[in-house]
């Protein structure tokens, strides 16, 4: 009796319908158990376990903070980098806002670095008049942010505070509402060249 065997077995090849309700029993039985898994995960955090990165400190270095002169001027740098999980146009950036150890700088005068090419921060809304040529700042690359200031920092750790403004690019033209930010401070030393 070689062609005998048990109900629900298959031969090589055979499809039946009960070997098909088996592994769509098996399937289903699989899917089930994944989804309790996945509902058994612990919640998102929330936005204050979990804050949106441009509030972080790391996009404020705590190198490269110097006093220096840039196109004649003097006065002092931090750097700064761009952190969230995307790359940003740079007309998408507002401005920055700068104190050191109580005293506030004007944004209209600062000047940003990036990949070599210096930009007026004021300027950087509307420099550009084509999508296509506008610079973006990669996540994590470094700039420069130039304050100007008539006399050097002393040498020693400073209280820095600094804000970044970014607009939402996408689906606005560069024209969307400004993200939600706060300020970071960080005590930084002045390196000295």
């Amino acid at each position: 009796m070689q062609n005998e065997r048990a109900p629900g077995s298959l031969s090589a090849g055979v499809v039946t319908r009960r070997s098909l309700m088996v592994a769509t029993g098996a399937a289903l039985t699989a899917g089930l158990a994944t989804s309790q898994a996945v509902a058994q995960q612990p919640p998102k955090p929330s936005p204050q376990q979990h804050p949106n990165l441009l509030r972080s400190p790391l996009w404020l270095c705590e190198d490269g903070f110097k006093n220096t002169t840039l196109e004649g001027q003097r006065g002092f740098q931090l750097v700064v980098r761009m952190v969230p999980y995307r790359a940003e146009p740079l007309c998408c950036v507002e401005g920055f806002e700068v104190t050191v150890d109580g005293e506030e700088f004007d944004p209209k005068d600062m000047i940003l670095t990036l990949n070599r090419y210096s930009h007026r921060v004021p300027d950087l809304l509307t420099k550009w008049t084509r999508w296509q040529d506008v610079p973006w700042w990669f996540v994590l690359d470094r700039a420069e942010l130039f304050v100007p200031r008539v006399t050097p920092l002393s040498p020693g750790e400073h209280e820095v505070t600094a804000n970044i403004n970014v607009k939402g690019p996408f689906g606005t033209g560069g024209r969307g509402r400004a993200r939600p930010h706060e300020a970071v401070t960080k005590r930084l030393s002045l390196e000295v060249d």
